[in-house]
């Protein structure tokens, strides 16, 4: 996630990364940067492995493998992954239990 922020931020753009306690059995990791928005549409297909939002990309050396593996460890764990884009600002986030159950 990390990697993709600083990708795609914008030239002089930010990344920020948080994690928070959301309640007594989850925390939640954020990655947000500045950026291009990603429509609504494109923003459903992130995580399908292959998927490449910006076609003009494609030389960049990625596959589109990296969302859709990181959707997969998160799976696993027992968390939800999801993107969010609005005035700007594009955000990651990732749920995870704290306890197993």
């Amino acid at each position: 996630l990390l990697d993709n922020a600083g990708k795609y931020s914008a030239e002089d753009g930010t990344v920020t990364l948080s994690l928070r306690r959301q309640d007594n059995r989850h925390c939640l990791l954020s990655v947000r940067n500045e950026g291009e928005s990603i429509p609504a549409e494109e923003l459903e297909n992130l995580f399908k492995r292959f998927y490449r939002a910006d076609p003009s990309r494609k030389r960049d050396g990625s596959f589109g493998l990296g969302l859709s593996i990181a959707e997969n460890i998160v799976t696993n764990h027992k968390g939800k992954i999801w993107a969010e884009s609005r005035e700007g600002y594009n955000t990651f986030h990732v749920l995870l239990p704290t306890q197993s159950t």
